[in-house]
């Protein structure tokens, strides 16, 4: 292996490490113009273009892929990173130039869907996107998301960019005074006190996000502060539990458990109803055994189902959908406070804080998830959008192309979201 081969693998390295700071990032920049200077050949040169685009270098980028130009003749990979650099820039017709010279020079290449959806994407061409997804060469063949990581993470991204606004509970719900007033409303601190650095691109943390509790943190006021009004404001959405229901509460517990899994793999027109039955269920329990970590927990996670999927999705979350989810955050602080060393409580309290808009506060949990479970692909596809909302858009594509390496299950689903809401939401305002 030559020298350059050898510095920019190091710096290609460094660039998708997620735990890289800034004297990492110096260090790949500076193993890279080692490289330059060891009489790279071509495709060395198009992997030092690579490593500049994931230090967003673009200036350099775009250098370093000039001089592949000059040594590799009709070469696929090169007309794809051209490609990618130029939608990273937002340059989306210099895009489209690449990928039609990548479909002369490959017609079948399987990145080519990929990269045009994503450009698609971009240019906020929904339908469009999808129907490449679904066809990407004929009408017949199945198309498989499979393809590098450069490139999958940056598909998800953008799904996240146009998503996650449309799914989020508006600003002025989370502000409104009336109703749930046994609801301590935590405020935001995260989005509104980050300022953009200049030369980076990234957040810079301000004083009031250290001042998020700790994952791990006791809560002050832990469970349901006002059990009867929990009562008041759930019971009546509920319907009735049927006949001979069982009783007790770790029978209950278990039903519900079970009805809350089984509602999963119903059609979206039957959930809501399982959803409801699944959490009356959990209640009965959890009021049976309000003390018990299993209790609270899994009426938390049937809360935050009903909240999310029990609903019409295609419409903006109402102030009950939202008060279900200020419920299931206290229940998991409680379940956390019982049990600390859990990542799945850690998770949905992360999913509960991102709901509303806490999103430095979620990136918390799910880090405090993964120091439990190192592996739990969720929570690097939360912490990715976590990261996407406060503009972190390098970050939220590592941790993104992480969770889907180990659960493409993860992308495919959020794509089918994705669809499910441009096909019902003729009012949707695409995010930036």
């Amino acid at each position: 292996m030559s020298r350059s081969v050898r510095l920019t693998a190091q710096a290609n390295s460094i660039a998708v490490r997620l735990t890289a700071e800034e004297d990492d990032m110096n260090k790949a920049r500076a193993l890279l113009e080692e490289a330059k200077n060891s009489s790279p050949r071509g495709t060395t040169w198009l992997q030092i273009g690579r490593a500049y685009m994931e230090l967003e270098d673009f200036s350099a980028s775009h250098q370093a892929l000039a001089q592949a130009r000059q040594d590799l003749k009709n070469n696929p990979a090169l007309e794809l990173f051209s490609a990618i650099l130029c939608i990273d820039e937002n340059e989306t017709a210099a895009a489209q130039k690449h990928l039609d010279e990548l479909q002369r020079l490959c017609p079948d290449n399987q990145a080519l869907p990929t990269a045009r959806a994503l450009c698609l994407l971009r240019q906020k061409k929904i339908a469009d996107a999808l129907n490449i997804l679904r066809h990407p060469h004929s009408e017949s063949e199945k198309y498989d998301l499979a393809v590098s990581p450069l490139l999958i993470s940056r598909l998800a991204s953008a799904v996240e960019m146009i998503l996650l606004p449309q799914e989020l509970p508006p600003k002025e719900l989370l502000q409104a005074k009336g109703g749930s007033q046994h609801i301590q409303i935590v405020e935001d601190r995260s989005a509104e006190s980050c300022e953009e650095s200049p030369s980076t691109g990234d957040i810079a943390q301000s004083p009031a996000d250290t001042e998020i509790p700790n994952a791990n943190a006791p809560a002050q006021d832990p469970g349901i502060a006002d059990p009867a009004a929990f009562a008041q404001e759930l019971l009546p959405h509920l319907p009735q539990l049927p006949d001979g229901m069982a009783v007790g509460g770790f029978r209950l517990r278990g039903s519900g458990t079970e009805r809350l899994q089984r509602s999963w793999n119903l059609p979206e027109s039957e959930r809501s109803k399982q959803f409801k039955l699944a959490v009356h269920e959990l209640y009965q329990a959890y009021t049976a055994s309000p003390t018990a970590y299993q209790s609270a927990f899994n009426l938390a996670e049937g809360l935050l189902a009903m909240a999310e999927y029990g609903r019409e999705r295609s419409l903006p979350y109402d102030a009950y959908a939202l008060t279900l989810v200020r419920f299931a955050e206290q229940l998991l602080r409680e379940a956390l406070i019982r049990d600390k060393d859990t990542a799945f409580a850690s998770h949905y309290l992360a999913r509960t804080a991102l709901l509303q808009h806490r999103y430095t506060e979620a990136a918390d949990y799910w880090k405090s998830a993964l120091d439990h479970f190192a592996k739990l692909p969720e929570a690097y596809y939360g912490l990715g959008q976590a990261m996407i909302m406060l503009k972190k858009n390098r970050l939220g594509r590592l941790y993104i192309a992480q969770a889907v390496n180990s659960d493409m299950h993860l992308l495919r689903e959020r794509l089918a979201d994705l669809e499910y809401v441009a096909k019902h939401r003729t009012d949707m305002e695409l995010g930036e």
